[in-house]
């Protein structure tokens, strides 16, 4: 079982780190109907053709080597991660099917496969978990009481280490990766129904962690 390491990001230099994810992250999930159908354009020509597969390269690289860094602290694994889920995007893209959620879920769900088909090799290698202010502060904010949210930093990187990695998971895709349900499904292989109810199980169990505590 890979032990868990959890990072903050609460120094000047860590949030602007972060703040400028979150500024990538936020210019990739909200799409307008025409964006959507101009990447569904480029996705039919790499179809075809791989060499069209650069501009879909372009686009997401930085989104997802960012989702494996927060799970892996080790710049070369990451970078060898990613790689490996862009060749698999590539070599599996004739499959691809748009089934009304951004493309960008079904290439996380290739990395979530890569991830997990690492740990599952390394096992000793450590899972890290990166929040930002804003992760602690939203969670915070569902977990524990808000005469406790001064200890936040304290309580919810405790709280998380009391999570199977399959709870863990769910977590980051909602509350760090601000993924719809219906995204989460979707790259879990759940309903969207149950991935939310799946969701709130997981927040009560945080919860009642958090009053037994």
């Amino acid at each position: 079982m890979n032990s868990l390491s959890i990072h903050s990001y609460s120094t000047l230099v860590g949030l602007a780190i972060w703040r400028w994810v979150a500024a990538i992250v936020s210019g990739v999930y909200h799409k307008s109907k025409a964006e959507i159908k101009q990447e569904l354009t480029q996705i039919k020509k790499a179809q075809n053709d791989p060499r069209e597969f650069a501009p879909i390269y372009n686009r997401y690289y930085n989104e997802i080597f960012i989702y494996i860094s927060r799970r892996i602290d080790d710049h070369d694994t990451v970078a060898d991660i990613t790689s490996k889920t862009f060749a698999n995007c590539l070599n599996s893209l004739h499959k691809f099917k748009f089934m009304g959620v951004p493309f960008s879920a079904w290439l996380y769900k290739i990395a979530i496969n890569e991830v997990r088909q690492f740990f599952r090799q390394k096992s000793k290698f450590p899972r890290t978990v990166c929040l930002t202010e804003a992760d602690f502060t939203e969670l915070s904010q569902e977990t524990i009481e808000e005469s406790r949210y001064e200890h936040a930093l304290e309580e919810v990187p405790k709280l998380l280490s009391q999570l199977n990695e399959n709870e863990l998971q769910c977590i980051e895709l909602r509350f760090f990766e601000k993924k719809s349900f219906k995204e989460i499904g979707f790259m879990l292989g759940l309903t969207e129904v149950n991935a939310k109810v799946r969701t709130y199980r997981i927040l009560k169990k945080l919860k009642n962690i958090a009053t037994s505590s």
